[in-house]
């Protein structure tokens, strides 16, 4: 759309400048006598000023002109056919600058006097005249003087005009195609308007001259855009820096103090708990050597233990008596809950799986696509020249030099390419055209290759050859998947080939143990389906039935299994064939247990809780968890797109490719709900963003978001129907119909093709309510053209919905104003780009209901924003996730142990050590906080039960001494923990390392590799330790168990 808007400008430009002078106080031309086919020349005149002959003529100019012409009876260098072109072009480019009255009546001064003034000869000098073939001269260059100062005022009056269909500033489509409104300046300004070799819309060359010191320059008094002509409004904050209300720039983000990159109070608190335990360390060590007794209450009641371990003996007992009848009961049981796996759902829909349907962006999304359809996810191609080399083009004398991507032969390649991709799928009948994005297309028309949307460059110049820039057009297709994982976490038993009886016995010992890990994990997991983030809910909703049947099954049908198998033992019969009997071997007399409870006793359990040692340990673990605290809130929450790729995989370069390349971000819909009376001028200044609109209405406010990039990350003003719908109706070349009041396109110019006929309301701003209502469809239907170019067919018909009501009339109910995110690379700008546009959406709503609109509905769109919701409060769902399952933990391991508070505050303690360790390794290894690094923390919690809870469980069952207790609890148990465990796991999961998914290498491998060496270590080192100093009192004192 730039050209046409270019060509609209150039052409108002060129007609009111196309004419000079040879001699002071006279014309230089008058009228018009040589035609190019493109644009007509002015004929050389060297003679006084002539009348107007033309009525309309003259209140044309005493409305444009009247600096120039005060009455109708002035004389003027310009006929009536020139003044009459000059008026309608004029008008077509109000749709550029016309937003900005100061802006246009600086720009009217210098047209109408260098077009029209009757001594125009004093600053227009004709520097060549030709003759044409009729003999006739006309004008072919001339050269202007022109004030300097009053050049510089005319531009920075313009310089920031928006065009509010495109969100971008007028001057970056009036400045040429060499520079933009950021590097354009008033002499290139000038110099573009003026320079025929390089601007085809230009008729003849105009040498613009800027000085301050010749006595015939031009020159004019001029406003600032932020101040107003008599009888018009300055223009608005969108278009002028300096009508905006003064206020500070938006707040950045609280940042937390910190001291060499840490978070200060976590600093603090480390060091405190860090210095604390060591100094606890050091006196116990070194000033109270004797054994201190707790008090009694703290061991808990040893009877509610023996009731635990006598019912887990009877059942053992009763399940081994009859395996049959167990396993045939559960046979069943099996066989009805696999039949439920016909329901099974599997999801395919990420949204489904990051963001609940009752979340707040997941409701937004809904609403949005319910009104205005699916965001169509656009596909990309980058494409890199292997040639580096750059090239150096030389313009107007100055040397610009431009990037590899500019080569010409790369160029005609990359072309090649586009047309090749455009025609995939044509011969089988399922081209672009059935699923590309026509919104120039007539929705009668069905769609062809060349009707589809493909932004790349060369589409500026209608695909027919290859441009002078790079960009890109891709069929690629993006996909991200995320699996997840849900993994057994139970230990498995060790097993005992026993009689029915010991069987008994062995489940009375380990089976409150068990209980007491299965219902804590249980608890936790089941605390974690409260999460209202789909991928944590579902995950420990599974996990929770998981471990729940785990413990039944263990303590039913792998007890019937146990029983039948020792019975095949006592008959002598093989593993597998048991058809085939063996005479049985010399029974081992060797030590009583595995090779692995040797080893502990034989050298770790004597090496760890050493007295030497046991200080040691203690100060090493206290020092690691204070570093730990330190560095928690360095974790970054995110989640990179490429990691959910093989790293070989051809889309990851994709990502490299658009974090390098990609200038520009997301599309924003800030999404404006029904409510509002639009044809109503007050609601009209609630929304709208141009002249005589409120200071803080909403397209304001997103304008003024805009200016603040880095901080909003916002990088456009939103374009706004509602503004180019006003400018279409006061632009009369815009608003056609046909005789009998149907629709007439802006760009026919047949003469049964006539103006709307049209009201507005005192000062012409605002059409009157039966204007805007009647018209609306037909600026939805026309396209934007060099007659008309604020027509809404490609930019608004999909941004507003409708109804009509019984007598016809239309209501405008749900409408989007369209702006563009910064560039978003790594996971914090997307999430903050959410956080911010809500925050601008929350300044919007507050002033709709400072207005009496409280009910409106306000909020920002974008298709990532549902992915990134979970990380607005990522923070504040790990803590309450991980707080609430430490305290079940805390509370079940409280009940079945007998009331044990040490116990319970042992496993606490430990616990809450072992996840924020694994908060200290997920910053070392550079894991993110997200939905899977946060269920799998969820998983610590559960796998650090089952490394303390079976030792706790015990150390509590030993009697003597508390360092002979963990002695012997550390050899028994330890070592099953470290085989049925630690080893079990560690060779389970070491296949992850090998994965070609980033994700199950670092969320996966990395991390359950370090829950498991970090729930060992605590387990294994600490926990003996922490028990043979403040454990529990030995049972003897309270109660003795039965033989």
């Amino acid at each position: 759309m730039a050209k046409p808007f270019l060509r609209v400008f150039l052409i108002v430009i060129v007609i009111s400048l196309s004419y000079g002078q040879s001699s002071d106080g006279h014309c230089i031309w008058y009228g018009e006598c040589y035609s190019t086919g493109v644009s007509s020349k002015n004929c050389w005149y060297n003679g006084t000023a002539l009348p107007l002959r033309d009525e309309d003529t003259k209140d044309i100019m005493l409305d444009l002109c009247p600096d120039i012409y005060k009455s109708r009876s002035d004389l003027l260098c310009c006929d009536d056919v020139q003044v009459r072109k000059i008026s309608t072009n004029f008008k077509q480019a109000e749709g550029i600058f016309g937003r900005c009255k100061s802006c246009m009546k600086n720009m009217v001064k210098s047209i109408c006097s260098v077009s029209c003034a009757p001594d125009h000869s004093r600053y227009v000098t004709p520097t060549e005249v030709l003759t044409s073939w009729d003999g006739r001269e006309y004008i072919n260059a001339v050269e202007i003087v022109i004030d300097e100062t009053f050049a510089n005022n005319t531009y920075y009056s313009c310089s920031t005009v928006v065009h509010p269909a495109s969100g971008r500033v007028s001057m970056d489509v009036a400045c040429s195609g060499i520079y933009n409104s950021k590097t354009c300046t008033p002499e290139r300004w000038y110099h573009f308007l003026g320079d025929s070799a390089n601007n085809i819309l230009v008729p003849f060359r105009m040498d613009y001259i800027f000085s301050q010191t010749d006595e015939n320059r031009f020159t004019a008094e001029t406003k600032s855009c932020y101040e107003a002509y008599e009888g018009d409004y300055p223009c608005s904050c969108m278009d002028c820096a300096g009508s905006c209300p003064s206020g500070d720039p938006p707040a950045e983000e609280s940042a937390t103090r910190k001291v060499g990159g840490l978070n200060v109070i976590t600093l603090v608190i480390g060091i405190l708990l860090g210095g604390l335990g060591v100094a606890a360390v050091l006196i116990q060590t070194y000033f109270d050597s004797n054994e201190r007794e707790l008090p009694k209450l703290c061991g808990g009641f040893n009877g509610i233990n023996l009731c635990y371990a006598t019912f887990f003996q009877r059942w053992g007992t009763l399940c081994a008596n009859n395996p049959i009848l167990v396993l045939a009961v559960f046979s069943w049981i099996i066989a009805g809950l696999a039949y439920g796996i016909q329901n099974l759902v599997i999801i395919t829909d990420p949204a489904e799986l990051w963001a609940s349907p009752t979340s707040q962006i997941r409701i937004e999304k809904d609403y949005f696509e319910s009104r205005f359809g699916p965001f169509y996810r656009t596909n990309q191609i980058f494409i890199k020249p292997t040639n580096t080399q750059h090239i150096e083009y030389e313009i107007d004398s100055e040397k610009h030099t431009y990037g590899p991507a500019f080569n010409y032969e790369f160029l005609l390649e990359v072309f090649r390419l586009q047309m090749l991709i455009q025609e995939i799928g044509v011969e089988e009948g399922a081209g672009l055209e059935k699923i590309c994005y026509t919104p120039l297309l007539p929705s009668d028309t069905e769609p062809q290759i060349k009707d589809c949307v493909v932004q790349s460059l060369f589409g500026y110049y209608k695909n027919d050859f290859p441009s002078f820039m790079f960009n890109y057009s891709y069929n690629g297709v993006e996909y991200n998947y995320l699996n997840t994982m849900d993994a057994c976490i139970k230990i498995d038993r060790m097993k005992h080939h026993t009689s029915s009886e010991r069987i008994g016995e062995a489940l009375g010992t380990v089976g409150p143990s068990i209980l007491l890990t299965s219902l804590s994990e249980c608890c936790c997991f089941g605390i974690g389906s409260l999460s209202n983030m789909p991928a944590v809910k579902t995950f420990a909703l599974y996990s929770t039935v998981a471990i729940f049947l785990n413990f039944i099954f263990q303590i039913t049908v792998f007890i019937a299994l146990m029983s039948l198998d020792q019975k095949r033992f006592e008959a002598n019969r093989c593993d597998l064939l048991w058809c085939i009997k063996v005479k049985r071997s010399n029974q081992f007399d060797g030590p009583n247990g595995g090779i692995l409870e040797v080893i502990f006793d034989v050298s770790i359990t004597p090496f760890v809780l050493s007295k030497r040692m046991r200080p040691i340990i203690l100060i090493i673990f206290i020092v690691i968890t204070s570093l730990s605290i330190m560095v928690i809130p360095s974790i970054e929450p995110g989640l990179d797109q490429q990691l959910s790729m093989a790293q070989d995989s051809h889309i990851v370069k994709y990502f490299e490719f658009m974090a390098e390349l990609l200038k520009s971000g997301a599309p924003l819909y800030w999404v404006l709900g029904p409510g509002l009376s639009y044809s109503n001028v007050s609601d009209q200044n609630l929304v709208c963003g141009g002249t005589a609109c409120n200071s803080d209405s909403m397209s304001t406010q997103l304008y003024l978001a805009s200016n603040y990039e880095e901080i909003t990350r916002v990088a456009t003003p939103s374009n706004s129907w509602i503004d180019d719908y006003i400018d279409w109706l006061t632009i009369d070349t815009c608003c056609k119909m046909f005789p009998n009041g149907t629709f007439c396109p802006s760009s026919d110019k047949s003469s049964g093709c006539v103006q709307c006929p049209r009201t507005f309301l005192e000062g012409g701003l605002r059409p009157t309510k039966e204007t805007f209502d009647k018209y609306i469809i037909f600026f939805l239907t026309d396209f934007a053209n060099e007659e008309c170019a604020k027509s809404g067919r490609a930019s608004y018909t999909e941004a507003l919905t409708y109804i009509f009501d019984d007598d016809g009339d239309i209501h405008i109910r749900d409408s989007y104003f369209m702006s563009y995110h910064a560039t978003t690379v790594r996971s914090k700008d997307f999430y903050s780009s959410l956080q911010q546009a809500q925050k601008i959406a929350g300044g919007v709503k507050k002033m709709l209901a400072d207005n009496g609109q409280p009910d409106v509905v306000f909020f920002p769109y974008s298709v990532f924003y549902v992915f990134y919701e979970q990380y607005l409060n990522i923070w504040n769902d790990t803590l309450l996730s991980l707080g609430l399952s430490l305290a079940a933990i805390f509370l079940v391991t409280f009940i079945f142990t007998g009331f044990d508070i040490t116990s319970a505050l042992i496993v606490f303690v430990l616990v809450t050590m072992i996840v924020i360790n694994m908060g200290g390794v997920m910053w070392l290894w550079g894991i993110t906080l997200n939905a899977i690094s946060l269920v799998n923390l969820v998983v610590t919690v559960g796998i650090g039960v089952e490394f303390i809870s079976h030792i706790v469980r015990s150390y509590s069952t030993i009697s003597g001494p508390r360092l002979t207790r963990a002695s012997e609890s550390l050899t028994m148990t330890g070592s099953s923990v470290l085989s049925g465990i630690t080893f079990t796991k560690v060779f389970g999961i070491v296949v992850l390392a090998f994965a070609k998914s980033q994700i199950f290498q670092i969320f996966y491998f990395r991390m359950y590799l370090s829950i498991i060496l970090i729930g060992a270590a605590h387990g294994l080192i600490l926990l003996p330790v922490i028990l043979s100093m403040i454990g529990r009192s030995s049972i003897q004192k309270a109660f003795k168990l039965k033989a």
